[in-house]
């Protein structure tokens, strides 16, 4: 946890906007899936369906809140939003997925070499919103 305390905000800012990096090597998809499948489902109470090397996060309504889908190519499991705009609805939830995920990786060894592209300094500035396409059906 280290590395959480050393650059803190600005380490979720980029994890979710990144990917969380994962060890060369170092991991098998399938159980390291299955392991955040089953953190996230009991600890953030939050609805999974798995689908190839990706995971997809539902409230109890099914209300989908977001997805992860493992890069083995690029060692990353990067995160993905339903729809053209997040839902500031579910963002505690997505907070939930993202502090669960980050923990399975640490806990289990699995979490690779983070390589900050932000600091604290940009995450705080006043700079303009930068936008991003998202996938409209879930498609990850």
């Amino acid at each position: 946890m280290e590395i959480i305390e050393k650059y803190g905000r600005a380490f979720f800012v980029e994890i979710l906007a990144y990917g969380v990096p994962l060890k060369k090597d170092g991991y098998d998809p399938v159980s390291l899936l299955d392991e955040i499948s089953l953190v996230v489902s009991t600890e953030a109470d939050l609805d999974v369906e798995a689908v190839e090397n990706r995971l997809r996060f539902y409230a109890k309504d099914g209300s989908p809140i977001v997805g992860i889908a493992c890069e083995t190519e690029s060692n990353v499991l990067l995160f993905t939003m339903p729809g053209e705009e997040p839902n500031f609805e579910y963002a505690n939830n997505i907070l939930d997925v993202l502090f669960n995920v980050v923990k399975v990786c640490l806990d289990s060894n699995v979490f690779g070499d983070f390589q900050p592209k932000l600091n604290q300094e940009s995450v705080h500035s006043q700079k303009p919103e930068e936008s991003f396409e998202c996938d409209g059906d879930f498609s990850i």
